[in-house]
């Protein structure tokens, strides 16, 4: 989390200028000019809360029944050299397929970071 957040605050640092010339010194969480989608996973405009919800359900059910069915001892689908490998593919597969919509925040400790960051800069509580 802190290291999330430190690591905003040096992107925020290293491209400040190029921010302010881009949105005029309005931090904007939504519209043309917002900027706030650079240190965290935003949703996308238009989508509602309820099909966000169950877009993280599915997505995390795909996940967890790809990693169970890969790490059970009687399923021999892949070596076990390889499971670190096929985990990433199907976290790929599944950021492509369902990313669209959340913004594929898979980790809340490397998100919360940065939301927080850009409430203390002032993009607002959004």
């Amino acid at each position: 989390f802190i290291g999330a957040f430190i690591a905003a605050g040096l992107v925020f640092g290293t491209y400040f200028d190029a921010i302010n010339q881009f949105d005029h010194g309005v931090r904007q969480v939504t519209g043309i000019q917002a900027t706030a989608g650079i240190f965290g996973t935003l949703p996308a405009q238009g989508v509602s809360q309820i099909s966000l919800f169950f877009d993280q359900i599915l997505s995390t059910a795909m996940l967890l029944i790809g990693i169970c069915a890969l790490s059970n001892k009687r399923n021999k689908l892949v070596a076990n050299a390889l499971i670190p490998l096929a985990v990433g593919f199907i976290i790929v597969a599944i950021g492509v397929a369902f990313g669209y919509n959340c913004g594929f925040p898979i980790n809340p400790a490397r998100d919360f970071g940065p939301r927080l960051f850009t409430l203390c800069v002032g993009y607002g509580s959004e």
